[in-house]
Formats: C-alpha cells, structure tokens, sequence
C-alpha cells in the first residue's frame, strides 16, 4: 500500500481553505444585504426518473414557504353535466390560509413548475389538463395542441393592497365579498379567455383564482365555441365548490434550545449527491429524494398568517433541477462547492417577511442541478440576540455547503 508523508495534512489543508472560501463569500454577502428567497414546492409522491423543473431561487415569495394544500382521499364528486366536462372532482385544502376550492381529478399537478408569478402572493397551487404547460405557457408563441385549461390559486395578507376590480362584478362566495371579471384577446395572453376571482377573505388572508382557457391551436370557429363554453362551464362549478374558513389560532412552538451541533448525513444514489444536516432536525414525511425539507422545530411551513414563526427557526429546502432548467442566479455571486461552478447569495426578507434571514446557493453538477434555500427566523426585539442568530444561520449554512458531496 503506498502512502506519502504530509497527505494527511494537505487534505486537512484543503478543507480549512475551502471552508474559509464559503465562510468568506458568505460573510460578504451578509455585509452587502443581498436579499434573496427561495420557493420551497410540494413534493410527488414518488420520486421520478427526472428531477422536477421548479424550485426558483430568483422568485420573490411573501413567505418563508408555499403553502402545502391537503389533498384528502375518498370518493371524487362527481358531475356529469356533459361529455366534455370533468367526471370525477377533489376538494383540496389548505387548512393554513383556510381556504378550500374544487379542481378535476384527472388534471395535472403543475404548482412546482408553474411560470407566472403574483407579487406578494403565495401560489397555493396550479392545475392544468396538460402535464408540460408550465412549458407551453412560457414559449414566446406558445401552441396548444389540443388546446389548454390551468387554474391556480394565490392567498395573500389580509394587508396586501387590492388589485385593480376596474370592471369587476361584485359576488359573494362561501359568505364572503368577492370580484369576478373577465377578459379576452391580448388582454388574456398567453390564454385566449381568463376568468379571475378575487376574495376579501377573512381577518388574515385574501385570495386570488385564476382559470386560463386556450383553444387547440388550428381549431375552426366552431371549434373554439365549443371549447370556450366548456370552459365556462368548468369556471362555473369551480366557483361553486370554493370555500372560506376563519384561521386557526396561532399554535405555540417551543423555541430550539441553544447548543452544540451533531450532523447526520443524507444522500441519494439516483440524484448523485450527498450532504449533512443537523441531526436533531425534522424532515417533512412527504420529503422525496429530489425534494427534501427539514426544519429544527416540528414546524415544516409556514405559521398560519398573521402569526410569527418562532425564533431561532431554522428550515432548509433542498431540490434538485434538470441541468436544462437552471434557476434565476440574477444576483447571486459564482463561487465552487464541492469542486463546481455555483452561486450564492443570502440577506433579509424585505418588507414581506421582516424576520427572516435567508441563505441561497445553486451547484451545478455534471448531471444535475442542486439548490438549497436556508430560512432563518429573527427576533425583533433584541438585536444581539438577532445577530447572534445570523451568525450561528450563516455556520450552519457554511457546514452544509462544506459537507455538500457529488458522486461521479
């Protein structure tokens, strides 16, 4: 077996300059106040052979994580109005904005790649009856083969300002005020018929749903007639099944206990990547290998609006993106982790989310892409105590970066 004298301390060697660099890079980037947030997405129930296309570190969320609806099993509804019209429907819910909404079983789950933000809003969820309209929609002359129907839904503080009802018929839904309008031609683009709902909502929470219609590209007037009725009738009994509830109460969290840190290593063969966390952190159950979160309390999204995460919350969403998809990097500083080209950035919330401090990085590998997004939660009192904080959220960031690992 050979051996060399002083292998064992250039390899140590190595990793202190390497955790200098990382350290480096973030402290300077603290000093700049590079604000950046990542967007954390709902996770498949399996693990595909291709890593989702979401995770958009360059998006602006109101909050510290989308919104995770509940999705409940048992027997769809059904609603045989026409042969073209969805046979079987699921009630979805969000029991954090206390919202509830209808939406065809047999139609996509695109939340995780859906293109078309709402500043100050978190995107609840997005449906399409096509798999690839994220795609679609976001062509510069998008075609609709066999044309396209996508509904989302967006809740926002009861603080947000209101959108522009100009030309908004005024309706009540599930007892609450709500607008409705419509539109059509450019002004619905890339859609050709858009319907927006727009809810007062409760105390704490506003919301916004959205339904595109598109014909198939090519169809006769005839044709796109028949489709755009049956996207009215689509809309119409979606309006039916929404739903408001008043929030739930704040639910206390007790404050992580200060001390030292142990890590435990987690990894995923397929994905080709591997990298600690701290080992007394939660994992979400729904965690797949391209999407994991972990959190240090048992607290994996969120606290209901209006309520404050609690302090020293630390949560770390990680995803893996196909190489052809990469994030927004628009910001961020080029620095190499785990022998790659990656970026890195970190800073405040803003004005949306005030007690966060946010750590981002995006490593791109030979395969695959990797993101991580650290939030950490502050408090707003004590400012020693809030800075003690961003230096123990920045060694934590430091360590799971250093530890990051690519297999060949």
């Amino acid at each position: 077996m050979f051996g060399c004298n002083g292998c064992n301390h250039k390899a140590q060697q190595e990793k202190v300059n390497m955790r200098g660099k990382i350290r480096f890079f973030l402290l300077g980037l603290l000093s700049l106040g590079i604000a950046d947030c990542g967007t954390s997405v709902r996770s498949p129930a399996a693990p595909p052979p291709t890593p989702t296309d979401a995770l958009a570190l360059g998006a602006q969320p109101s909050e510290l994580h989308g919104a995770s609806p509940v999705h409940p099993q048992g027997t769809p509804t059904p609603f045989p109005q026409s042969a073209d019209m969805p046979a079987e429907w699921l009630y979805v819910s969000d029991p954090t904005y206390g919202i509830s909404w209808k939406a065809p079983s047999n139609w996509y789950w695109i939340q995780e790649s859906w293109p078309i933000s709402m500043p100050g809003a978190v995107l609840l969820s997005a449906v399409a009856t096509e798999k690839d309209a994220a795609h679609l929609l976001s062509s510069p002359r998008p075609v609709f083969p066999t044309g396209l129907m996508a509904l989302t839904v967006y809740a926002m503080r009861a603080e947000a300002p209101l959108p522009d009802l100009h030309e908004a018929q005024l309706i009540t839904v599930s007892g609450q005020t709500a607008w409705v309008r419509e539109v059509e031609g450019s002004a619905a683009m890339p859609f050709t018929w858009q319907a927006t709902l727009f809810i007062y909502g409760t105390s704490a929470s506003r919301y916004t749903l959205s339904f595109g219609c598109a014909p198939p590209t090519g169809a006769d007037e005839a044709g796109r007639a028949r489709f755009q009725t049956l996207c009215r009738q689509i809309w119409a009994h979606i309006l039916k099944g929404v739903a408001i509830k008043e929030k739930n109460p704040c639910v206390p969290v007790p404050t992580p206990t200060p001390g030292p840190i142990t890590w435990r290593r987690v990894h995923s063969d397929w994905y080709r990547y591997s990298f600690e966390v701290p080992s007394g952190w939660y994992e979400d159950p729904h965690s797949t290998p391209d999407r994991r979160r972990f959190s240090s309390a048992p607290l994996l999204s969120e606290p209901s609006p209006g309520c404050p995460p609690p302090n020293r919350w630390m949560k770390l969403d990680f995803g893996v993106l196909p190489l052809e998809h990469p994030p927004d990097l628009t910001g961020m500083t080029p620095i190499t982790i785990a022998g790659r080209p990656a970026w890195v950035s970190s800073g405040e919330g803003g004005e949306s989310a005030p007690s966060l401090f946010t750590f981002s990085a995006h490593i791109s590998g030979p395969r695959y892409g990797y993101s991580l997004w650290l939030g950490c939660a502050l408090s707003q009192e004590d400012q020693s105590d809030r800075e003690t904080l961003i230096a123990e959220c920045k060694d934590v960031m430091t360590h799971i970066l250093e530890s990051f690992r690519i297999f060949p």
